[in-house]
């Protein structure tokens, strides 16, 4: 069913320019203004469409762009190329967007053409004013702006926060040029990425009580900072990759230290990898499965690989199923280091109370 329909989506992105789609926008453009939603292809096809014909730079003419707009109705829009003309732009703020992402946005000069093009940096604030209708200020629920350290507006995550503040509820500036703010700005967050700024915790992260998914990667974590980050008692994904060794010893420290207020009581998922983990033990690493009984998924090893589960418990004579994935890297061989241990008949936490009794060492060859 998925692949018959792909083939069918990817069949109407290519009839966008015939005669039979003109003829169907024309039909809907003529029925009374109560009645034409009705007639539009609904949000899960048109926004599959609509990526396919923004897989280049957008340069609809005026005609073509009205009809799309009849047609579709498209609530998440993916921009990796930029907008060429004005028409390309009447169009996005026909949409009343769910879903904004900004992909790539130095990497083509045409976006500073529209967005900039005599100013010192790229003005993001300029783009969003132009892509988003006063429907979509109230109903864009996720933004995602890939800077890749563009320079953009000194005060631009402000100027956003008074207008989509109350509304987003997952944020993604992730390497984006960015001084201090207070993200209490934004208090409905389920999700944030900060992953390579200069955000640090003390700046409102704390205060955000919905979080359930924060990306903390690059970031400098101390004891002052894990203070801030146990506030988040809703927390279920926490991505402190791409760290030295010491803000991880940090972390597991501070943790053992926090144990008997239940830190972080919702945690499933916690990355701490992406450097070797300098003088990390598996007493260690067993303490954060104590601390946080609910964890499920652990990156540890390096940027390469995630293993689930972590931890978990084998009958004499069962077996238990480990994923491992792999998430870049050249081809090589490597191997994957597994702790064991015989457990208390009534253990209910794998390490929590043994101390390991041997290992078992499975090659790995990573393929390209």
């Amino acid at each position: 069913m998925e692949s018959l329909q792909t083939i069918c989506i990817q069949a109407l992105a290519n009839r966008i320019d015939e005669s039979k789609f003109k003829g169907y926008a024309k039909l809907i453009d003529g029925l009374p203004s109560g009645e034409k939603y009705k007639y539009q292809i609904t949000p899960e096809p048109s926004n599959r469409i609509f990526e396919i014909l923004t897989k280049g730079p957008l340069r609809f003419s005026s005609e073509t762009a009205n009809e799309i707009s009849k047609v579709l109705n498209v609530t998440k829009v993916t921009l990796t190329s930029p907008i060429v003309n004005d028409a390309s732009i009447d169009l996005l703020r026909s949409f009343n967007l769910e879903e904004l992402r900004l992909w790539n946005l130095e990497e083509e000069h045409a976006w500073k053409l529209l967005f900039g093009a005599k100013k010192p940096f790229f003005d993001i604030i300029a783009a969003l004013d132009s892509i988003l209708n006063s429907k979509s200020c109230k109903s864009l629920r996720v933004l995602k702006i890939d800077g890749d350290q563009s320079e953009f507006n000194s005060d631009w995550i402000d100027q956003i926060a008074n207008v989509l503040g109350p509304v987003l509820q997952q944020l993604d500036v992730s390497g984006c040029h960015l001084f201090r703010k207070n993200f209490i700005r934004f208090p409905n967050l389920t999700e944030l990425d900060v992953s390579y700024t200069s955000i640090s915790m003390a700046d409102g992260i704390s205060q955000l009580k919905h979080l359930e998914k924060l990306s903390f990667a690059g970031r400098w974590l101390d004891n002052d900072a894990c203070e801030e980050l146990f506030k988040l008692r809703k927390l279920q994904f926490l991505n402190l990759s791409d760290f030295n060794p010491e803000p991880t010893i940090y972390f597991i420290e501070y943790s053992s230290l926090k144990e008997r207020n239940k830190p972080l009581p919702e945690l499933k998922f916690l990355d701490i990898s992406g450097f070797v983990l300098h003088g990390l033990e598996m007493s260690q690493i067993a303490r954060l499965a104590r601390i946080y009984p609910k964890l499920e998924t652990i990156g540890l090893i390096s940027i390469e690989y995630r293993i689930t589960p972590v931890f978990g418990f084998i009958d004499p004579s069962g077996s238990k199923d480990i994923q491992v994935t792999r998430t870049l890297g050249a081809p090589r061989e490597d191997k994957l280091v597994s702790y064991f241990a015989n457990a208390l008949a009534d253990a209910t936490n794998a390490f929590a109370s043994v101390t390991p009794a041997g290992i078992l060492t499975i090659p790995i060859s990573a393929t390209a």
